[in-house]
């Protein structure tokens, strides 16, 4: 499921956004989703002549998007069934673009800092493989054996190509886990967890988590939703398994009577400046023109949270490089004077 086709951050803006306005206006939905499964992308087209098809028989678009729900995401499919059932579709679908722009941002800001990092890492796997392809090009050493300074058994065309495959195992077996943690898949819950328990990364992680559960419970209270769905929407929207997990017992304390506030900071998942904006907001009787500014606020710092992130793994690649670096210092100057005293030693 997690490598299923998704449309990007900046095409899901671009979707809500034509879809909001074709709504705001009044446009049949049908000539709307027409039109867009005339200009889906390549590996989409199917799926939006599906959901076309759907609406052409007289769904609407939540249900018609239900059997695809895994090429969108969550959050999307989730809204517009909020949306159509409460009327309020267009204003949801704009919110949800400011959503998909502020993620693409947040995407540009990581690779603005992650990119010189994993420029020098790609050079150091590539000064590797060429250490390993030309020493089978030198021939045998005093030994009768093949060169091999590096020490790792692999020489020539077959040491390289092992290499190679080597790496892009790895590098697909990383490429893979964030793709998974990014879809919630179940096994990662744990990596979740530990991360934003992490110093420096964890902060910036529960930041931007607490930013996201911010803004939907703004903009799902603004629909008149039920309070008990509006809080596991609220939590499912961070994608994040320590907050998701205390989606029964906050429901549970909510529906028993007590405070928004009093049921989350039971949870001990959210921190106090998030916490006492929920108090504030629910004894005024202004809960939810409260939400706005804490969700704009911590947009704000979730930009720069996102930015610490950013850095913290571009220190992480750099200590990589450093470590590739150490080590071929090291195997090479073993080998210098290995092959010394080699020829230094009497026969």
């Amino acid at each position: 499921m997690f490598l299923s086709r998704m449309l990007s951050n900046r095409q899901m803006a671009g979707l809500c956004r034509r879809l909001a306005t074709a709504t705001e206006s009044g446009l049949d939905i049908r000539r709307t989703m027409e039109r867009e499964a005339d200009k889906a992308p390549a590996g989409m087209k199917g799926v939006f002549a599906g959901i076309r098809d759907g609406v052409a028989a007289g769904d609407n678009l939540h249900e018609s998007m239900q059997p695809y729900g895994k090429h969108f995401p969550r959050l999307f499919v989730d809204l517009v069934g909020v949306g159509e059932a409460s009327g309020s579709l267009a204003g949801v679908l704009k919110r949800l673009a400011d959503h998909f722009e502020f993620k693409l941002r947040l995407r540009r800001i990581f690779a603005a800092a992650i990119i010189w990092p994993a420029i020098q890492l790609t050079a150091a796997i590539a000064i590797i493989g060429f250490l390993i392809w030309i020493m089978g090009k030198i021939g045998p050493g005093l030994n009768g054996k093949p060169t091999d300074p590096l020490g790792m058994g692999l020489v020539g065309n077959s040491g390289l190509t092992v290499y190679l495959f080597t790496v892009a195992v790895v590098g697909v077996s990383l490429f893979l886990v964030a793709r998974a943690v990014q879809r919630g898949v179940f096994w990662t819950r744990g990596l979740q967890r530990f991360a934003i328990r992490t110093p420096a990364i964890g902060g910036a992680l529960r930041t931007i988590a607490e930013a996201q559960v911010a803004w939907m419970l703004h903009l799902l209270l603004n629909v008149e939703l039920d309070i008990r769905q509006v809080i596991p929407m609220a939590l499912k929207s961070t994608g994040n398994d320590f907050y998701i997990r205390h989606t029964d017992q906050i429901v549970a304390d909510v529906s028993g009577g007590g405070s928004l506030y009093l049921a989350f900071a039971h949870s001990g998942a959210f921190r106090e400046e998030f916490l006492r904006q929920l108090e504030v907001g629910e004894e005024s009787g202004r809960l939810v023109e409260s939400l706005g500014p804490l969700a704009d606020r911590y947009e704000q710092q979730a930009r720069l949270a996102f930015h610490i992130f950013a850095v913290a793994a571009g220190f992480l690649v750099w200590g990589l490089v450093a470590m590739l670096i150490i080590f071929l210092i090291f195997r090479l100057a073993f080998f210098y004077f290995g092959t010394i005293n080699d020829l230094a030693s009497p026969p």
